[in-house]
């Protein structure tokens, strides 16, 4: 009997498996956010240097990412992958002894590498989904993903509040290994997904495709606006907590409650994907990106201006609000970029843009940071979202045929 195309939830296909993998090996990665801004002074690292490192490894990818493109579709995906995997693990275990700061922009720059083939590798499994599942299995790849960065960030926030940083990364690096493990058992699909031979004629008809599509750039520009608001955000929610309440001694500092806060993003994640979906369907894709990018720019001005519990309250919305924006985008460009010979070259450039954008967002918010440059971070982020959108949903407009 043929199988429906209908989602029947959360299978063990390889897009749901390579996410648990990946789950397990970013929680390293995740909890740096949190950690590096206030264990600086323990670690004897500036401000300057901490933006340094938790952009290291999207500056990398701003090239990795086009290399990766070109390769994946050549090798073998298993072992393309588990190699991925290794380094994603050594990248974790290489803060262990709080190496000095040379070897940890090194262990950023590997782990940007890693990451690089973590996300061609969901796009290669998730077009091996049916059309119908596409959405939902994206939706679950990133869901499972970045549950992962919530738990490493609140467990992590846990065990250094408690036992330091130092033992913080024993825990990570043993997760990571788990996620080894993992990668390694993954059945890949044997087909492969037909791509250009030619490289050189895909990249130009990658331009061409891209210029003269007017919706798809301001989804291109949408995409790296809203990563740039949640990395300038993140980096600076674990300052802006400590600025802006007193915070208690013991299990209940500063690590937990800005792991709180960012493990609303990351594990609201695993519902964003559904729920955008349930709404895409009864109000339109468009209308629906619009409605989660106006609520997300109100509610990230609203933090500019928060103090005390409703720091909290109100950081805790915005990391939903990028949640569900960041989702309604994803699918967005999947499902634009899915029958084009030359999809996996956008989606190599849309990783760029993104980790440019992402780069750029922890030093334009650490390199001069004092507390009083909140308010104007915040209130520009939630500017830059709301302008992004409505080019995005004005082109659409002009283009209905264009238009998800």
């Amino acid at each position: 009997m043929r199988r429906s195309g209908r989602d029947r939830g959360i299978r063990p296909t390889p897009t749901v498996l390579c996410a648990g993998a990946v789950a397990l090996l970013i929680m390293g990665d995740s909890f740096l956010y949190s950690a590096l801004p206030v264990s600086a002074p323990d670690l004897h690292l500036s401000l300057f240097q901490v933006s340094v490192l938790l952009s290291a490894n999207r500056w990398v990818r701003l090239a990795s990412n086009t290399v990766v493109a070109l390769l994946v579709p050549r090798l073998p995906p298993r072992w393309f992958f588990v190699g991925a995997a290794v380094l994603g693990m050594a990248s974790t275990a290489a803060f262990v002894r709080q190496p000095a700061f040379g070897a940890m922009v090194l262990a950023r720059i590997v782990w940007g590498l890693a990451w690089s083939v973590f996300r061609q590798a969901a796009y290669l499994a998730v077009w091996q989904e049916p059309r119908e599942r596409q959405g939902r299995q994206l939706g679950y790849w990133w869901g499972i993903v970045r549950v992962g960065s919530g738990v490493g960030v609140l467990l992590g926030g846990i065990v250094l509040d408690l036992h330091g940083f130092t033992a913080a990364f024993w825990v990570l690096a043993g997760l990571a290994t788990l996620g080894v493990g993992l990668a390694a058992v993954i059945r890949w699909p044997a087909e492969a997904v037909p791509f250009e031979d030619d490289v050189a004629f895909g990249l130009r008809r990658t331009w061409l495709t891209v210029s003269r599509n007017a919706p798809l750039r301001w989804l291109l520009f949408l995409g790296a606006g809203t990563r740039l608001a949640i990395t300038v955000s993140i980096a600076l929610m674990s300052l802006y907590l400590q600025t802006r309440m007193t915070l208690s001694e013991g299990w209940t500092g500063i690590g937990f409650s800005a792991g709180l806060v960012l493990s609303a993003h990351w594990m609201s994640l695993l519902l964003a994907g559904p729920v955008v979906g349930w709404l895409a369907d009864r109000i339109g894709r468009l209308r629906t990106l619009m409605l989660v990018a106006g609520t997300t720019a109100v509610s990230l001005a609203c933090a500019a201006f928060a103090h005390g519990l409703w720091a909290v309250a109100v950081g805790v919305v915005v990391m939903l609000g990028f949640s569900g924006l960041r989702m309604a985008v994803e699918v967005a460009m999947a499902d634009r970029t899915r029958a084009l010979p030359d999809a996996h070259l956008i989606m190599g450039g849309y990783a760029s843009l993104d980790d440019l954008a992402g780069a750029v967002g922890p030093i334009l918010s650490l390199t001069w940071f004092q507390p009083s440059l909140i308010p104007p971070l915040f209130s520009g982020c939630a500017a830059i979202l709301l302008l992004l959108s409505i080019g995005y949903a004005r082109s659409s407009r002009e283009r209905p045929a264009a238009n998800p």
